[in-house]
């Protein structure tokens, strides 16, 4: 579900639903250089904490995920 979770902070596709089974075809639809294995600094140039308030504005489940770890 990690790689349905980079899905969303693209824009324009931040209210939709990861599909599991092509999570991955999602994913490198919207950032065609992914890599698995990915690390912090690959991660902190992509997206920043602004594409990330952008998803929890929709999605309820990662809101209460930063509500919880004080991020919000």
């Amino acid at each position: 579900m990690f790689i349905g979770i980079l899905f969303l902070p693209h824009k324009t596709v931040e209210e939709s639903e990861p599909d599991i089974i092509n999570a991955e075809k999602q994913l490198l639809s919207q950032w065609p250089a992914y890599q698995k294995s990915i690390d912090f600094r690959t991660l902190a140039s992509k997206f920043d904490f602004d594409d990330l308030l952008r998803v929890v504005r929709v999605n309820s489940e990662l809101n209460n995920l930063l509500l919880m770890i004080g991020l919000k």
